[in-house]
């Protein structure tokens, strides 16, 4: 014959039963969660570069960075400095197109033009790949220069592409570096470093601060 104390005692290892069980979903839901948030959606990329004697009469040096989501061969934006390629060849001035993997999706041009004549000038910039449901968008920003002043924060920069993919997780700052260098005048560049890379989850947090310092010129 069980007794109240012993109905009691079930009535507690059953309630402490449900309770494991709740705390264990509870504990799955947020592991999953989080594992969803962690997704990367945005890539912040800070470059240098160092142009030691240009030679604005050859239109030289002529420099190209890019950033891909996968790698150069999926789909990519290419960042030109101080020549354009796509559309109509033209010396000085900044440019992007972005590729999807062998055909221009899209070209934008800034509107400075500048050629590159400053000795030892500094060009800094960041380059950024964000993503939202459908819709990859490249932007190079922050920009500093003695030829070009300050650049790419007026929308010049920007390109927005179709996408199915649904994060960034794919994304490598050595395919960046390994893709990226000088197309002509490689002798009149001190340096082309990735200073340093952040990515970003959906919610905006940073889960990722890195600064690998990747040389992408003189390679080593």
């Amino acid at each position: 014959m069980k007794t109240n104390g012993d109905r009691n005692r079930r009535k507690a290892t059953g309630w402490r039963k449900l309770t494991c069980l709740a705390v264990v979903g509870v504990l799955l839901a947020a592991a999953g969660a989080q594992a969803q948030a962690q997704d990367v959606m945005r890539v912040l990329e800070d470059w240098e570069l160092v142009i030691s004697e240009p030679d604005s009469a050859i239109n030289s040096p002529q420099v190209t960075t890019i950033i891909s989501p996968l790698t150069e061969n999926d789909a990519y934006c290419a960042f030109n400095i101080n020549y354009k390629t796509e559309g109509t060849y033209a010396e000085g001035g900044l440019q992007i197109h972005v590729w999807n993997p062998s055909s221009p999706l899209l070209i934008k041009n800034s509107s400075r033009k500048g050629v590159c004549k400053t000795l030892n000038e500094v060009v800094t910039w960041t380059m950024e790949m964000k993503l939202a449901p459908g819709v990859l968008s490249f932007k190079v920003g922050n920009g500093k220069s003695t030829t070009w002043t300050s650049f790419g924060d007026l929308g010049y920069l920007e390109a927005d592409v179709g996408t199915t993919i649904t994060h960034l997780n794919g994304y490598s700052p050595q395919t960046s570096v390994d893709s990226s260098g000088v197309s002509f005048g490689g002798n009149r560049v001190s340096s082309l470093v990735l200073k340093r890379v952040r990515k970003y989850d959906a919610a905006g947090l940073l889960i990722s601060d890195t600064s690998p310092g990747l040389v992408a010129h003189p390679k080593q």
